[in-house]
């Protein structure tokens, strides 16, 4: 490759007409300057950085108006009208899997009122129960082809509060863990009456 270099500057060294100052020419000549480079490459990282903060402020202005609807909609489930539009999303078969939870959770949550003499069992329950709902929200979400990864980790994390919540000692007599299932559940049906919409 040098060699080529070498080859194509001495053939322009020959032309005289096409290069007047061939003879003094250098290969570094026919490289652009790097004082040039440096300033062009800092207003490509300025326009960068001002691209990402109204690409930042964009994500969290969406993010802002989700988190709004997302509450305007749980408002409205408290209404008739908002109950029965949420029954109409109840779909039988694909919820089998969230009906399994709500049934290990009310088992648990009874369990633990059976169980004031140990504290250890009702934290292994507790922890079980968590991994089971955990699966069956897995089964429901990978039936489901709308599913975004952020709606998931929203139910995860609901799933892990309740269950650490659940897994205290003297709050577990409270029926958290059924609680946790039934929110993650309406949940779910408020993504499918929003899916419906769009």
């Amino acid at each position: 490759m040098i060699d080529d270099r070498q080859a194509a500057l001495e053939e322009a060294r020959n032309k005289k007409s096409q290069m007047p100052n061939a003879e003094t020419s250098h290969p570094g000549d026919l490289h652009v300057r790097r004082n040039d480079d440096k300033s062009s490459s800092s207003e490509n990282e300025n326009s960068d950085e001002n691209d990402h903060a109204s690409r930042l402020s964009a994500a969290r202005q969406n993010s802002i108006s989700k988190d709004i609807k997302m509450a305007k909609d749980v408002a409205a489930i408290a209404t008739p009208a908002g109950a029965l539009s949420m029954v109409k999303q109840i779909d039988f078969l694909a919820d089998i899997p969230y009906v399994a939870a709500l049934g290990a959770a009310i088992l648990k949550d009874i369990f633990d009122l059976g169980t004031f003499v140990s504290i250890v069992l009702p934290f292994i329950f507790s922890v079980l129960c968590g991994i089971f709902i955990f699966m069956m929200m897995l089964l429901v979400g990978a039936a489901g082809k709308r599913k975004g990864a952020s709606k998931m980790l929203s139910k995860i994390g609901i799933l892990g509060f309740g269950t650490i919540v659940d897994s205290i000692p003297g709050l577990d007599v409270f029926p958290v863990e059924t609680a946790t299932v039934i929110a993650i559940y309406v949940m779910e049906l408020i993504e499918r009456k929003n899916a419906a919409r769009e």
